[in-house]
């Protein structure tokens, strides 16, 4: 070790601490963000869409996200279940969904269809936002109205990273 240290110069190791520290910088900024739904949600009588208490992630000004949702749902086929996304004001997304028809906007609804067991949507997505900060938020209800339970069930997630 005394031998390694002797043939350093100090420009060296300035350069190596600069770049490091520059290495690592970039690392935080490339983690994903991980949002895990901790607990089930609840809607019955309702085709009003809600903001889901867990499932969102914030995102600033200018930036560009991409993301999975891995949507676990439990509904009857009546109620069945409808989907949205509320994003900040200028910002745009589209995306494709694996279960439940295309995204293509904010104000997209798409409904799947329900039965008596547990159902999976795997969305991928983009978001492009524009110069107002704001969260992305998945927001869910019914599709008909109806009195049994639609529910999107603990474990559901989201995984996004931020590309620009």
């Amino acid at each position: 070790m005394a031998t390694i240290t002797s043939i350093l110069s100090t420009d060296l190791i300035s350069d190596s601490r600069d770049t490091i520290n520059t290495n690592f910088a970039n690392i935080n900024a490339d983690t994903p963000v991980l949002v895990y739904k901790s607990a089930d949600e609840t809607v019955n009588n309702s085709t009003t869409l809600q903001d889901d208490d867990e499932l969102l992630f914030a995102v600033a000004a200018n930036e560009v996200w991409a993301f999975k949702l891995i949507f676990n749902f439990n509904s009857g086929t009546t109620p069945d279940i409808k989907y949205a996304f509320s994003i900040p004001a200028g910002a745009t997304i589209d995306g494709y969904s694996l279960d439940v028809g295309s995204v293509n906007e904010s104000s997209v609804i798409n409904s799947s269809g329900g039965g008596a067991n547990t159902r999976v949507a795997v969305l991928h997505a983009n978001i492009i936002n524009s110069t107002t900060a704001g969260n992305m938020q998945i927001q869910w209800a019914q599709n008909t109205q109806d009195a049994s339970d639609t529910t999107v069930l603990k474990g559901s997630y989201i995984i996004a990273h931020k590309l620009a």
